[in-house]
Parts: C-alpha cells; sequence; structure tokens
C-alpha cells in the first residue's frame, strides 16, 4: 500500500543506510587504533608512553641525596601510572574482549565492503540521472523507461529500409546535381580558354595558349559527408600557361572527361605544376593574364559589362486583394558604375604595356568607367582623363610643385592629407601640363627632350 511504501525505505535507501554503518564501522576502528598508539606507541613523539620516558630520563638527572626520597616516590607513582597505561592499551587492542577487537570482528563478519557497495550504487545513481526518475523508485519507473525506449527502437528499425532508400535517392540526385556543375565549369573554362589564349598576342604572349584544367576532388570527407563518388561537385582548378601542343593534350583530356587534368605520364612525364602559370610566368606575364582573365571570366568586370548584369524594377499591380500580385519584378541590363585597377600593368612595359592599356581603354568603353592606378606612360596616355595625385614632404616642396605644375592655381587641384597625415595633391591634367607629365613618366630627368617629343 501507498502508506507502506512512504514507512519502509527502498532498496536504495537500504543500501545506502547500509554503506554507511561500514564506513562508520571502519572510522570507529581507525579512531580505536589511534587512541591506542597515542597511549602506547614509542615511535609517536607526543604519545602518552614516549612522554613518561622522557618524565623518568629528567628525573634521573636530580643527583642531590636531599631529595632521593622524593625522587623515588615520583618513581614509583610513574610505574604505576605505566601499568594503567599497558592495562588501557590492551583495554583498546589485545584481549578478547577489547574495542578494536570487537570491531574488527564485526567488520570481518560482514562479507561485503564498502568499496564493494559503491560501484553498484553510483552506477544506480547514474542510471536515475539518465531517465530522470528517483533512485528510490528506480526499478519499477527504470523498467517501464527501458520498455519504451525499446519500443522506440523496434519502431525505427521498422522505419529504417524506408530511411536508407530516401538516403539513397538523395545520394544519386546529389551526384546528378554535382554533375551538372561540373559541367557546367567545364563549359566555362573551355570558353575562357579559347577568350584569354585569343588575348594573349595582343598583350605580347605569342607562342603560348592559356588552359584551365579541372579535377575532381577525390575521396575527400573535410566536408562531413560524401556522394557516391566521393567527389560532392567540388573541383580543383589550375591555370596553365603552355604550347600548343601540351595545350591540345589538355583540352583532349578536358573534353573526353570534363574534369580531367593532363595525365603526367603523357608529354615528357610533365605534369600540370610543371606548366601552372605560377611556375612559368613571369609578374608581368601574370599581370597580363590576370587583366585577360578578368575581361573575359563571366561574373567578372568585363562580362558584368558585356552580357548579363541585371537589376530588379518593382512595378505596382491593380490587385490589391492579392498582396503576392501586387507587386510584379522586372530585370534589365546593369553595368557597373567604375571599374578600379591598382596598378595592374606593373612589371610590363613596351609593346604589352601598350596593349594592356588598349585592353583597358576597350574595358572603358564597354563598362563607363575605369579607374587605373598607372606608373606606366603607355596607360597614361591613352586615358580619357589624366589626374595626377602628389605626395608633399615639406612646404617648400610642395610650393615647389605646385608652382611646377600650376595644378591648383590653373588645373582646379584639391588638397587634403593622406591616411599618415602627409599633405597631398590631386589635379587634372591637360594639354602642355599632361605632355611635361607623360614625358616625367617615361624618363624621369633624364633625355627631357626627347622624352617630351616622345609624349
Amino acid at each position: 500500500s501507498s502508506s507502506m511504501e512512504a514507512t519502509c525505505p527502498s532498496l536504495y535507501e537500504t543500501l545506502v543506510l547500509f554503506r554507511d554503518a561500514l564506513y562508520s564501522l571502519q572510522t570507529q576502528a581507525a579512531n580505536a587504533n589511534a587512541a591506542k598508539d597515542l597511549l602506547s606507541s614509542p615511535s609517536i613523539d607526543n604519545s602518552v608512553i614516549t612522554t613518561l620516558e622522557k618524565t623518568r630520563s629528567h628525573l634521573y638527572e636530580i643527583h642531590d641525596s636531599s631529595f632521593e626520597y622524593e625522587v623515588e616516590q615520583v618513581h614509583t607513582l610513574l610505574n604505576d601510572l605505566e601499568n594503567m597505561l599497558e592495562k588501557c592499551s590492551r583495554s583498546l587492542d589485545g584481549e578478547s574482549g577489547s574495542v578494536l577487537n570487537k570491531i574488527e570482528n564485526t567488520i570481518r563478519a560482514i562479507p561485503i565492503s564498502v568499496e564493494d557497495l559503491d560501484g553498484p550504487l553510483g552506477d544506480w545513481a547514474a542510471l536515475a540521472r539518465k531517465h530522470g526518475i528517483s533512485p528510490a523508485k528506480i526499478l519499477p519507473q527504470c523498467q517501464a523507461a527501458l520498455k519504451d525506449e525499446l519500443d522506440g527502437t523496434v519502431d525505427a528499425r521498422l522505419k529504417l529500409p524506408l530511411a536508407l532508400q530516401e538516403n539513397q535517392e538523395a545520394r544519386m540526385l546529389l551526384d546528378i546535381q554535382c554533375e551538372k556543375l561540373s559541367v557546367a565549369r567545364n563549359s566555362v573554362a573551355r570558353d575562357l580558354e579559347r577568350k584569354v589564349t585569343a588575348t594573349l598576342p595582343q598583350l605580347g604572349m605569342e607562342g603560348v595558349e592559356f588552359c584551365v584544367a579541372l579535377s575532381k576532388r577525390k575521396n575527400d570527407d573535410e566536408y562531413g559527408c560524401v556522394s557516391s563518388n566521393g567527389a560532392l561537385g567540388i573541383d580543383e582548378v589550375e591555370f596553365l600557361l603552355c604550347p600548343q601542343s601540351i595545350n591540345g593534350a589538355i583540352k583532349s583530356s578536358n573534353e573526353n572527361n570534363g574534369h580531367e587534368s593532363i595525365n603526367s605520364s603523357q608529354n615528357n612525364n610533365k605534369s600540370n605544376y610543371d606548366y601552372a602559370v605560377e611556375m612559368v610566368a613571369s609578374s608581368g606575364e601574370k599581370a597580363r593574364i590576370l587583366l585577360a582573365i578578368e575581361t573575359h571570366l563571366p561574373g567578372a568586370v568585363g562580362a558584368s559589362c558585356q552580357t548579363t548584369g541585371t537589376k530588379s524594377i518593382i512595378t505596382n499591380s491593380s490587385n490589391r486583394n492579392n498582396p503576392s500580385e501586387s507587386q510584379q519584378l522586372s530585370t534589365e541590363a546593369v553595368k557597373p558604375l567604375a571599374v578600379l585597377y591598382d596598378e595592374i600593368d606593373a612589371h610590363v612595359g613596351g609593346r604589352a604595356a601598350v596593349a594592356v592599356a588598349k585592353l583597358l581603354s576597350q574595358q572603358g568603353k564597354d563598362c563607363g568607367q575605369v579607374i587605373s592606378i598607372t606608373h606606366s606612360p603607355s596607360v597614361a596616355a591613352i586615358a580619357d582623363q589624366h589626374i595626377v595625385v602628389t605626395k608633399q614632404t615639406t612646404t617648400t616642396t610642395m610650393g615647389l610643385d605646385i608652382d611646377k605644375h600650376n595644378v591648383l592655381s590653373q588645373n582646379g587641384g584639391s588638397g587634403g592629407r593622406n591616411s599618415k597625415g602627409m599633405p597631398v595633391t590631386v589635379a587634372s591634367l591637360k594639354g602642355e601640363k599632361r605632355t611635361m607629365e607623360l614625358a616625367r613618366m617615361a624618363a624621369g630627368d633624364l633625355a627631357s627632350v626627347e622624352a617630351i617629343l616622345f609624349a
């Protein structure tokens, strides 16, 4: 009945009480041992027997015969005290009825130790925490909880075949989408190859072709899951610069497989690494290749100017009862507001610099506005506007430069300071002053007459 359950301890509570009683017996035995040692152990400095012997040694140092009787009386009393200590020690430990003997006999009569109970009780408490119930009522409630868990497992096993089938279908769909993505990338890569290769001779890079090598990442579980072929639609891309015969082999491999790179056994056992742009191209060639890619890559500047940049326009509808129809979207082509290049012509000179300048000029016509920071006179000369930025280190220098170019008084220039607080001037140059600046860019302070004629 409920009243009996309220008054009778559970098995768990009984075991806890039993363990506490065993622990108490062990504590009492330890206390009895400590008391015995304090009485009669000569190895403990503060024990009673040690103190008694120290007292005797001090009495032996009293040699005056006038105190002999009194000293003997004290020795007699110390002997009586020693006998009493021995009796006390035997009462604690030694005789069959001693305190320690009875406690130890009681402990030996129990066929289990505190350590033997700690393990099961700990597991019991952990099981109770897992199921969120009281340890005192764990057995019946735990049985019910385990039954519910088992029933849930059986239900899950019934659903497992359908889940595996859905998982397989999802993986197949993932493979299809990954393959579509790789094919689309391969198509973009082939188009980029043709356009960049056609542009390279204009940039002074004859006799070489640009190639994009695609290869699937194999069985990489870095992202926590893999598709059936292990690729997950992840393609590794390499930009190559190589002779026409090598590029033909790479193109053939790309077209046959969609995304396989050149085999290392072909072409004197050279791999893609031997033709990688970062390995074989100079700094100037890299800059020119970058400009060609920026011009032709879908989604980059050139492609946005020439093809598919769009913006959304919201138009109102007369149907106010249906909010989903009250707004309509249309798109129209939109060009970038401006394109900014920071020294794209670095490490480029001669005919190549002129070719870069023409490419930038064409991009400006397509996009509407290209701003190029440059130290090349070829690029500066082809620009529609030439803006010079001069950093001044002293007021005197600033005055000389301003007087030299007359940028503030005659060319609509303006002054300011850079991020380090140094004064700078910015001005748009025209006519003779632009010619002088182009001459300075071309030759510095050398051959000024020839430089002006060149400019």
